[in-house]
């Protein structure tokens, strides 16, 4: 169910009717809000509201409001990193370092 689907209704008797008469005859109606499911029973009351099923959509809040864990740090996400990054660490260093002049 969209939202157009129910403004429609409420603004044309021919689309009411085919709503109430959709409604009646579907197995399922899926409404992404609670107000949405409130708002198909008011335009049609005969609705089994058992048929009405709330899905939300979009991101929820307390998932804008709760910061996220920081993301691990290593090159593989495992401790001590991969397998390569940890034989670099071990081997010795083949160049020296540069000096830097003053």
């Amino acid at each position: 169910m969209h939202g157009t689907d129910l403004l429609f209704a409420e603004q044309h008797r021919d689309q009411l009717r085919v709503l109430r008469e959709r409604a009646r005859l579907a197995d399922a109606i899926v409404v992404p809000t609670a107000a949405m499911a409130d708002h198909l029973t008011r335009l049609a009351p005969r609705t089994d509201t058992g048929k009405i099923h709330h899905i939300p959509w979009g991101v929820p809040d307390h998932l804008l409001t709760t910061p996220l864990a920081p993301a691990p740090t290593c090159g593989c996400c495992t401790p001590g990193g991969s397998p390569r990054k940890r034989a670099a660490a071990s081997s010795p260093k083949l160049w020296p370092r540069r000096r830097t002049s003053n």
